[in-house]
């Protein structure tokens, strides 16, 4: 009977042992996960979340980039990123006082396109600008600004009388009762804002650029060294491999054209709020006024793998 019952024994080991090995290794491969990441910022076409896929295409391992459900003020958003409370990158303009407060990514996202700015002026006013061609004639013109915009202490610095106001459309509104000259807006939100004052009387000037030096970048939580060099090395990857100045070339192209940017007087602002890191990148990272994009690289067949990217 005992010889019976060893034998019963070795039997049942050797049924459920490898039952058992079996499942665990099922259990490892259920086991395995996608890195999810959260992110946070303007939306200009799609072109940021093509980007941040592309730049995530280049990890070998499962990456999964979604949007923020609802939107909030940018401050917020930059808290919650910082206290690693549901949001992992966040893009903003590149100042002094956020690189000392997180981690930013060393890499202008638009080329330096967002400190490019036209002038909302009224319809009667369009031509306001048609003799001036030097930053000493257009000092003589008041722009409006809110007084918490970045754009305020730029022109504040440039020697301009600037006239405040709350929000966008107050300043729409005080530009039509002539309480300023013109409302500067970014290339990039202007046609979106003007379809908002068709009513208004208030038009495009056909005949300025004003620039200057200023950059959107990526941040990420100041002890989030890993995905920072996730991101600069991907940005890297995507600007050599030419990835970055096509996506660049498909979102932003027809913009130039549908503005002129090419084919404006500009005029140049200097900017004190440009943190000294971003003056130091080579110049062939931002866009130039006169030419949409320099050479852009021939594809390079790649393996790595397809980042999903949920909306």
């Amino acid at each position: 009977m005992f010889r019976k019952n060893i034998i019963a024994v070795v039997i049942l080991i050797l049924i459920v042992f490898p039952t058992i090995a079996k499942t665990n290794k099922n259990n490892v491969t259920a086991q395995k996960t996608t890195t999810k990441l959260v992110s946070f910022g303007l939306n200009l076409d799609g072109f940021e979340d093509a980007l941040l896929a592309q730049i995530l295409s280049y990890q070998k391992a499962d990456v999964l980039i979604s949007r923020y459900p609802r939107w909030i003020p940018g401050v917020r958003a930059f808290q919650i990123m910082a206290k690693h409370q549901g949001i992992d990158i966040v893009w903003g303009s590149a100042t002094k006082e956020r690189f000392d407060t997180y981690l930013p990514v060393k890499f202008p996202i638009y080329k330096g396109l967002i400190g490019w700015r036209l002038a909302l002026v009224t319809q009667a006013n369009q031509q306001i600008f048609a003799d001036v061609s030097t930053l000493d004639e257009l000092r003589a013109f008041n722009p409006g600004q809110r007084l918490n915009w970045a754009d305020y202490k730029i022109y504040k610095e440039n020697g301009f009388t600037i006239a405040s106001g709350s929000s966008r459309r107050a300043l729409a509104e005080m530009l039509l009762l002539d309480r300023f000259d013109f409302f500067p807006r970014g290339v990039i939100e202007i046609e979106m804002e003007q379809r908002e004052y068709t009513n208004m009387s208030i038009v495009l000037d056909p005949h300025l650029l004003i620039r200057y030096k200023s950059a959107f970048v990526f941040y990420v939580a100041k002890d989030n060294l890993e995905l920072a060099k996730i991101l600069t090395e991907g940005l890297h990857k995507a600007k050599a491999d030419g990835s970055f100045d096509r996506l660049f070339e498909h979102h932003f192209k027809t913009l130039f054209e549908r503005l002129d940017l090419p084919n404006r007087k500009i005029i140049q602002l200097k900017n004190s709020l440009l943190p000294k890191e971003m003056l130091d990148i080579d110049e062939h990272f931002w866009i130039s006024p006169k030419t949409l994009l320099d050479t852009i690289p021939s594809p390079i067949v790649s393996d790595h793998k397809n980042t999903g990217l949920a909306q």
